[in-house]
């Protein structure tokens, strides 16, 4: 547990950020379990913030699972944060909590995680801010871990951390190698699978006492999987539903154009895993090193003229292993899709869906689709019109002086609808699609049409409607100037 505790501290001065550990660490055995009490813990932040979180209790039991501890988790409430100023400026509230997890002793590593809160309040004490969760849950695991290769990532993390303290800044190949294996370790090299996922339920964003955002339930997932034949795969998952904002300053009873739900999706299959983890890896070991470098004040030019010399070789690398992982997507048939949508529950919704599969047939070594569909196209350019407007109204009268620098969104409109197809349905709901696709034969198409012309007629467009606004916006200014003039 010391040593958990130690390389959290060395973690953290990594990144420039000081972990205090006041008092001692403290195990008492119980009849079936061990009490843990741990030294209170705070954090110095550059900048010169302070998080204060206290002191974490823990009783932990031994599992029927060799060397795997069963951990109840008590953390403590509040949490503060003060300013450089040493005022309070942000407080963590969590009253209700319960927290398991299985905790592998000799590697370090949490198996499983889950945690259960409820009437979370987050305040923020400078602009009188207060968040607050109803409830939270947060789960998260590790399958099939290979405790082998994790103690010796293990090892290889205390020896950077070590290497780390006496600030050391001349990287040997020893270095470099331990540094790639902590890499593999933080990439989660050492499991089958990893999946974390939470879940928040009524979060309100409050302003003093006025409530200004609501939010039914938010639910955030996120995994990473080692499949057969060395391929990954990555998903991530966020949607929030029932978003119900307060009344708006521009728009206090149209809510026409406020979004009820949000949703994004990102899922990478067929991955091959040795070709993207190099890639990545090539990546990482040129802005460590160079970084190390640079932070170095002992530095000379002519190193520094070494240094970046070294730097443009590991430029040409990484173009290398990009072309190899390139042909490696290809090859593998990889596939990434990205889904994002918005909308409300009567009126309009925004999608956004791209889909690219590798292909080693097609001229560009894959080939792709993105579509932009917006649903109740004709509700929601009024709604955003009406809103834009009155945006503008407020601010002209905040400061008169201000010119109109942003384009009306009628313009805006205009531009979508002469790249987008606009349809009517037999409903009435109209709609406005705007798909640009990528063949095998390596064309660029936007809804079918090649990009050249669609460019050659949305160019022209846009410049006649930018002069058509600058000549009004020169027309209004010189009409107020005259009513402004002082008669004689």
């Amino acid at each position: 547990m010391q040593k958990s505790l130690d390389r959290f501290q060395c973690t953290l001065a990594l990144h420039g950020v000081t972990a205090n550990f006041e008092g001692a660490l403290i195990i008492e055995k119980a009849d079936t379990y061990y009490a843990i009490t741990l030294p209170d813990i705070s954090i110095d932040y550059p900048g010169q913030s302070h998080l204060d979180i206290g002191i974490i209790s823990i009783n932990a039991l031994p599992s029927k699972d060799k060397g795997l501890w069963r951990m109840r988790v008590a953390l403590p409430t509040p949490m503060r944060v003060t300013n450089p100023l040493k005022n309070e400026s942000f407080n963590i509230h969590l009253p209700a909590q319960n927290i398991e997890a299985f905790w592998h002793g000799e590697t370090d590593l949490i198996t499983s995680l889950h945690a259960d809160f409820q009437n979370i309040r987050l305040e923020d004490a400078v602009s009188n801010q207060q968040i607050t969760i109803g409830n939270a849950n947060f789960n998260h695991g590790v399958s099939n871990p290979d405790l082998g290769k994790l103690a010796e990532y293990r090892k290889a993390q205390d020896k950077w951390l070590a290497r780390t303290e006496q600030n050391n800044h001349a990287l040997t190949e020893e270095d470099m190698k331990t540094a790639e294996s902590l890499f593999n370790f933080y990439v989660g090299d050492y499991a089958q699978s990893q999946e974390s996922s939470l879940k928040l339920s009524d979060v309100k964003i409050r302003e003093g006492e006025k409530t200004r955002l609501n939010i039914n339930d938010v639910d955030i997932l996120a995994s990473l999987k080692s499949v057969d034949g060395g391929l990954l795969d990555v998903l991530s998952h966020t949607e929030m539903n029932g978003i119900t904002p307060s009344q708006t300053p521009t728009a206090p009873t149209d809510k026409a154009g406020l979004p009820s739900y949000a949703k994004s999706t990102m899922h990478l299959t067929k991955l091959p895993k040795n070709e993207t983890l190099s890639f990545l890896k090539e990546n990482a070991m040129n802005n460590l090193a160079l970084a190390i470098f640079l932070n170095n004040p002992t530095t000379t030019a002519e190193q520094l003229k070494k240094q970046v010399q070294t730097s443009q070789q590991s430029q040409q690398k990484m173009a290398q292993k990009f072309t190899t992982l390139k042909n490696a997507l290809a090859s593998a048939g990889s596939e990434a899709a990205l889904s994002l949508e918005t909308g409300t529950a009567d009126d309009y919704t925004i999608s956004l869906n791209m889909a690219l599969k590798g292909d080693e047939t097609a001229k560009q070594k894959g080939t792709g689709e993105v579509k932009i569909s917006l649903q109740g196209y004709d509700k929601f350019k009024k709604a955003s019109i009406i809103e834009s407007k009155a945006l503008q109204e407020k601010m002209k009268q905040e400061n008169p002086q201000s010119p109109a620098t942003a384009l009306p969104p009628e313009m805006l409109f205009s531009i979508l609808e002469t790249i987008g197809q606009y349809t009517m349905g037999e409903d009435g709901t109209s709609s406005l699609d705007i798909i640009a696709a990528l063949s095998k034969e390596g064309i660029l198409t936007i809804n079918e049409q090649d990009v050249k012309a669609y460019m050659a007629l949305v160019l022209p467009v846009f410049m006649l409607m930018s002069q058509q606004f600058s000549l009004q916006q020169e027309q209004e200014e010189a009409t107020e100037q005259n009513i402004t003039a002082p008669t004689e």
